[in-house]
């Protein structure tokens, strides 16, 4: 109760919206997402036009743009955001992203900037989702960035561990961190016609650690294969 009157509040959305809205997720996303950031999915929900990718700009503090988006949940969705951010210049320094249960992907970026000024490239990135994206020559602007970050990333293994949880799929991915790497991630497993419904993300010491539970039949075995050819 306490919360859902303060979301209400920060946000300036219906309270009754504010539960209906916790309703549809799990407890990972409360414990997971500062409530400032909730309040702008909350303001990015109450938009009329619910069938686009919407995003706001939480904060910007210490290099670091936190970023909200909402958007109808798809295969390849993750991928096109990350691909955006890479090719504008951003980082995903650290990510929280969720999928609710009608369908809604709620997601929160934290970016760094790899070129230029950390605010503008940040609503550069948000304006350009409201474009159509052609998937080759975003994959072809990922591997250009990929290509020139490559040589800062540490030598450790990357290692891909999969596993079934019923009708879900997690993967834990731990590799030097590089450009485009969680686009290689979501590249995989939308081939594989694989939906992901959290991610977790952060980097530490240029070590970046992945966690993506995604919705599917696909063996898990095929699962670790792919994204371990997609990141090599």
């Amino acid at each position: 109760v306490p919360l859902s009157a303060t979301l209400a509040e920060f946000s300036g959305v219906d309270r009754d919206r504010v539960v209906a809205h916790l309703a549809q997720l799990d407890e990972g996303y409360r414990d997971r997402v500062p409530t400032d950031a909730i309040a702008a999915h909350l303001r990015l929900l109450a938009s009329s036009d619910t069938s686009a990718v919407r995003a706001e700009v939480v904060e910007i503090r210490r290099g670091v743009a936190t970023v909200a988006v909402v958007a109808p949940d798809r295969v390849g969705l993750l991928a096109e955001l990350t691909g955006r951010a890479t090719v504008s210049g951003l980082d995903v320094v650290a990510a929280n992203l969720f999928t609710r249960r009608d369908g809604v992907a709620v997601d929160i970026f934290n970016f760094a900037a790899s070129r230029g000024d950390l605010g503008a490239t940040a609503e550069a990135w948000i304006e350009s989702l409201g474009t159509e994206a052609d998937p080759s020559a975003l994959a072809a602007g990922v591997a250009a960035q990929a290509h020139a970050y490559r040589h800062e990333a540490g030598e450790a293994e990357a290692s891909v561990r999969a596993r079934a949880i019923g009708p879900k799929r997690e993967v834990r991915v731990r590799a030097p961190d590089r450009r485009g790497l969680l686009f290689a991630v979501a590249s995989a497993l939308g081939e594989l016609d694989l939906s992901i419904e959290t991610v977790r993300i952060d980097t530490r010491a240029g070590i970046a650690h992945q966690v993506v539970v995604s919705t599917g039949e696909v063996p898990w075995l095929l699962i670790e294969e792919s994204v371990r050819s997609a990141i090599a």
